[in-house]
């Protein structure tokens, strides 16, 4: 996938999973981008490899939660829940290409996959990217931000 449909899926699955107030709206995005676009950082080096693992994902998290924890943040389970739900979406989404990734890696250079997707094809990132706005849609209609009734239900 390209890495706005990586940012995009992780932030719209972010804030529907975790339904943030108005005041942690901020803070969940900027949390769920960052998780979204961090496992990218191979892209030169071992890509889908270095920072496409369970491990890293567990540092990053763990790091994550002692500076939160220092600055104090209010909601700092939700802001820790959001980096890691944009950092796993983005793993997902990769599984789903031909490539896969070495989830365990450095134990084991193995890629995992659940599907064989072309990551650079225009109709793969549309249709994430039209399932990440409707996930958004149903955050707005269920959080009732528009006082739309679909379909005239």
């Amino acid at each position: 996938m390209n890495r706005s449909t990586h940012v995009l899926f992780g932030m719209s699955l972010s804030v529907l999973i975790l339904n943030p107030q108005p005041s942690e709206l901020v803070g969940i995005i900027t949390l769920s981008v960052i998780g979204s676009y961090l496992p990218d950082a191979d892209l030169r080096i071992k890509h889908r490899m270095l920072m496409h693992n369970v491990f890293v994902l567990t540092i990053f998290s763990i790091t994550l939660y002692y500076v939160l924890n220092y600055l104090l943040v209010h909601g700092l389970w939700m802001m820790l829940a959001a980096f890691i739900i944009g950092f796993l979406s983005h793993i997902v989404l990769d599984m789903l290409t031909y490539a896969g990734v070495a989830f365990f890696y450095p134990l084991s250079s193995k890629r995992y996959r659940m599907a064989k997707l072309k990551s650079n094809s225009r109709l793969v990132n549309a249709f994430f990217t039209l399932i990440s706005l409707l996930l958004l849609l149903a955050w707005i209609y269920r959080n009732k931000l528009i006082n739309v009734k679909p379909f005239g239900l």
